[in-house]
């Protein structure tokens, strides 16, 4: 599976690596980042967010599996 729209992530607390377009942050470049949706964080919000900080990803990929030794 590659990237995916946004709109198809599984908002369930589960860490995903998401896209997030330079324009959308007024960033200098694109990101990637490990990032998860909050129904509701401590001011209220909800959305994606990448530790603190709310996002605005545009895709998303799941995170594989570490190896095993």
């Amino acid at each position: 599976m590659g990237w995916m729209p946004i709109d198809l992530a599984p908002r369930d607390g589960r860490d995903l690596l998401v896209f997030v377009p330079s324009h959308n942050l007024q960033a200098y470049q694109d990101f990637a980042v490990v990032a998860r949706w909050v129904s509701r964080d401590y001011d209220g919000r909800e959305g994606w967010f990448d530790n603190f900080d709310m996002i605005e990803p545009t895709h998303f990929v799941y995170i594989p599996e570490f190896p095993r030794w």
